[in-house]
C-alpha cells in the first residue's frame, strides 16, 4: 500500500541531528501509540547508520495535507515527513521509516540514483516517472530494515539476485553501522552440494550427546532396539560402515557419548548411575576406545579424566582439559603432559576442532586454529556479538572458519569467519536447499569441508557437501 507522506528535498546547509528530529500528533489531540511508533522507528534508524542526522527536524502525525504526492513543505528551511491523518497507527513505524529512507537518500547525495539499474522497475499503481519511480522502489526496500528477508541471494545459475544486490547497497551506505552475520556480510563461496542421508538403523533413538567426525568415518552414538551401539558412517554417502553394541539397556541408568576428537581417535565415555540411586557419589564414569579393529577397550582414565573428556577435546596423545591454559592428560594413565602455553605454544582454552586442527580461545577471545605440532594455521580477532558462536567442531575453507550451529526457524546458517573478522554467510537460492534443520554441524573430510545437518525429525540426518559456486 502506497503510505500517503510527505517529504521535502532540500534543506538547510546544516542538517538537523537526530537529537533535534521529534514527532508532533496533529491538532485532533495525542495519539500516544502512533508516537510510540515513530519514535522507536527514528530510534532503530538512528543505530542502524552512522549518519548523525537526515535533513528532517520533525515528524507530524495527522495533518491535513491539500496535495497527494510527496509535496515540498518547507518549514524554516528545514524538512518535514507529513504521515496523512488516516494512516493506521500499524503503519505509522514504516511509514516513519520510509521518509527517513527518502532524506538519508538526500543526505547521503542520492544514492537510489546513482544505482538507478537497481531500482527503476515500474510501481504497480502509481504513475510516476523514472526519478520519483527509482526513490520510491529505493525507500520501500530500505524501510524494511537492515534485517529483512529480500528472497534469494542467487539465482539458479549461482549469480547475485536483484533483490541481493539492492540489499547490499542499503547496508553499505544508509545501514552502514549494522554489524550482523546474517545481513551485511558477503557471500561465501560456497553452495551445498548433493544430500547423503544417513542410513540410521530402524527405531534408532537417544543420540549421545554430538556426532563426531573422525578419520574412520562419522561415529554417532544411540540406543537401537533395546541396546546401546555405536555406530559409523561414510560421510560421502551415509552408508552405514560399522556397527557395535555397547551393552544392553538395563533398569540401571547408563548413558555413552563420543568425545569431541581430532579425527585420530575414536573415544567414549560411559556414565553410570545404579538403578533407584540418587546419590551422586554412587555415579561412575570411564573412558572407552573404540580400537583399529572395532573392539572397545577400557582405558586408565580416572573418573575425573574421563568427566572432563566430554568437554574437552581427544588428540593423539590425550585430552585437552581445563579452561585459561588447558592441560594434555593422558588417557591411560591421567598423567599432565603440558599445557597450551608449552606443547602449542598458544595460551587459551582448547575449546574444539577445527578438522584435525585444534581451536584455543584466548582470554581476550581471539582464537587460534593450531595444529598438534604447534603450528599456527588462522587467527582470528574477537568474535564481537558472536557469543551464541560454540561450535566444537568447525571447518575451514580457505582463511575462513566455517561455523554451522546458527539456525533460527528451521533456516540453516553457515557462517564464516575471516582473520580480520570479517564474516561469510551461505548463499540461498544456489545448489541443493536444505530442508529445515534443528542443528547443524561443519567438519572437514580430508580437508575438504561439509556439513552434517539433523531435520527437524532429530531422527533424519544428512551430510551435504560444501562446494564451490560455479
Amino acid at each position: 500500500m502506497f503510505v500517503l507522506l510527505t517529504l521535502v528535498l532540500g534543506c538547510d546547509t546544516r542538517c538537523p541531528t537526530f537529537d533535534e528530529l521529534e514527532v508532533r500528533i496533529g491538532e485532533d489531540g495525542d495519539a500516544p501509540l502512533a508516537r510510540d511508533r515513530a519514535e522507536r522507528a527514528i530510534s532503530n534508524f538512528r543505530s542502524w547508520t552512522t549518519l548523525d542526522g537526515v535533513c528532517v527536524d520533525t515528524v507530524r502525525i495527522g495533518i491535513a495535507q491539500t496535495e497527494w504526492e510527496h509535496p515540498a513543505w518547507l518549514n524554516d528551511g528545514r524538512d518535514e515527513i507529513l504521515l496523512s491523518p488516516s494512516i493506521p497507527e500499524d503503519q505509522v513505524y514504516g511509514a516513519t521509516m520510509h521518509g527517513l529512507c527518502h532524506a538519508a537518500d538526500e543526505a547521503l547525495g542520492g544514492v537510489s540514483e546513482a544505482h538507478a539499474e537497481l531500482f527503476e522497475a515500474p510501481i504497480p499503481g502509481l504513475l510516476l516517472g523514472r526519478r520519483e519511480t527509482i526513490q520510491e522502489n529505493f525507500a520501500k526496500y530500505c524501510a524494511m530494515g537492515p534485517f529483512a528477508d529480500h528472497g534469494a541471494d542467487l539465482d539458479e545459475s549461482c549469480e547475485p539476485t536483484l533483490g541481493f544486490n539492492q540489499k547490499r547497497v542499503i547496508l553499505e551506505t544508509v545501514f552502514d553501522a549494522v554489524d550482523d552475520p546474517h545481513s551485511v556480510s558477503t557471500l561465501l563461496p560456497l553452495a551445498l552440494g548433493e544430500a547423503a542421508a544417513l542410513s540410521r538403523p530402524e527405531g534408532l533413538k537417544d543420540f549421545g550427546g554430538t556426532i563426531v567426525p573422525t578419520d574412520h568415518g562419522l561415529l554417532l552414538v544411540g540406543v537401537s532396539d533395546g541396546r546401546w551401539v555405536a555406530l559409523t558412517y561414510r560421510p560421502h554417502d551415509g552408508a552405514l560402515l560399522h556397527e557395535l553394541t555397547l551393552e544392553a539397556v538395563g533398569e540401571d541408568t547408563v548413558w555413552w557419548e563420543g568425545v569431541t576428537t581430532t579425527g585420530e581417535r575414536r573415544v567414549l565415555v560411559r556414565t553410570f548411575i545404579p538403578f533407584g540411586s540418587t546419590d551422586p557419589e554412587d555415579q561412575a564414569m570411564s573412558a572407552w576406545e573404540l580400537g583399529e579393529d572395532g573392539a572397545l577397550t577400557l582405558l586408565g582414565a580416572s573418573e575425573h579424566t574421563a568427566s572432563h573428556a566430554t568437554t574437552g577435546v581427544v588428540e593423539p596423545r590425550g585430552v585437552w582439559v581445563g579452561s585459561e591454559d588447558s592441560v594434555l592428560v593422558d588417557l591411560q594413565t591421567n598423567e599432565e603432559l603440558g599445557a597450551a602455553s608449552s606443547l602449542l605454544g598458544v595460551r587459551g582454552v582448547v575449546k574444539g576442532v577445527v578438522g584435525a586442527d585444534l581451536r584455543v580461545v584466548a582470554e581476550d577471545g581471539s582464537t587460534t586454529v593450531v595444529g598438534l605440532d604447534g603450528a599456527v594455521r588462522l587467527t582470528l580477532p574477537p568474535l564481537e556479538g558472536w557469543a551464541e558462536v560454540t561450535d566444537r567442531v568447525t571447518a575451514r575453507s580457505g582463511q575462513l572458519v566455517l561455523h554451522a550451529q546458527s539456525v533460527d526457524g528451521g533456516v540453516l546458517s553457515l557462517v564464516g569467519v575471516g582473520p580480520q573478522g570479517d564474516a561469510s554467510v551461505l548463499a540461498s537460492g544456489c545448489g541443493e536447499r536444505a530442508p529445515a534443520v534443528a542443528t547443524a554441524m561443519a567438519f572437514e573430510v580430508d580437508g575438504a569441508p561439509m556439513l552434517l545437518a539433523r531435520h527437524l525429525s532429530w531422527t533424519e540426518m544428512s551430510v551435504y557437501p560444501l562446494v564451490e559456486i560455479p
